[in-house]
């Protein structure tokens, strides 16, 4: 995992030489250091045999390679998709995949995303402390943040980003544009995530 002021490491998947390219020259424009991948068992090598922060990858690789690579709940996958399949990125956000991106994309897009994972990325790190801080019982620590039901103390990302999601839903009154604008996220990553939180039965929707 990466701390403050250390650049990300990612890996990008992609057997589209040019895409992949167009991949790796934006994310290292942005300071993060790349490894490339140009298939999925070169791929499935990489991931097996180091941390990554970030996963950029192509979705076919992705979803063959789904049972053969042991994703690490730590490393942030995003997948990369023609429009044509833009259905089937959407059912991966929150099963798999933070995000998607739309092929061919700007480096203002990446940029865009890439600064949503960095939140999420000082969320972890700030999570990460905090468990520090329950484990050595210190006495200037008084109590760890409930999570939305009360029970117990925030434990990792996904909850963290679920609580805020429902935080923004509430004081948005559930206005869908609003919500996506202030989270930093498409209306289609939005709904597809309240759709999983309805159906976890963690949320009722307004």
């Amino acid at each position: 995992m990466c701390e403050m002021g250390i650049m990300e490491t990612a890996l990008v998947v992609d057997d589209d030489f040019l895409m992949r390219g167009y991949a790796v020259d934006s994310l290292r424009k942005e300071n993060v250091f790349v490894i490339e991948a140009s298939s999925g068992k070169e791929f499935s090598r990489l991931h097996a045999g180091r941390k990554f922060d970030l996963v950029f990858a192509d979705l076919d690789i992705f979803q063959a390679e789904a049972r053969a690579v042991n994703r690490d709940p730590d490393t942030i996958y995003v997948v990369m998709t023609s429009f044509r399949k833009v259905d089937k990125a959407i059912q991966l956000v929150g099963n798999g995949a933070y995000d998607y991106l739309v092929k061919p994309f700007s480096p203002e897009q990446v940029s865009v995303i890439l600064f949503r994972i960095r939140e999420l990325l000082k969320l972890r790190i700030q999570i990460e402390s905090l468990k520090k801080k329950v484990a050595s019982d210190d006495p200037d620590f008084h109590a760890a943040p409930k999570t939305a039901s009360g029970e117990g103390a925030v434990t990792n990302l996904q909850e963290l980003e679920r609580q805020t999601i429902i935080r923004v839903l509430k004081e948005t009154h559930g206005s869908r544009n609003v919500m996506a604008e202030r989270l930093g996220i498409s209306v289609r990553t939005l709904q597809n995530k309240l759709a999983q939180y309805k159906r976890d039965a963690s949320l009722q929707m307004p």
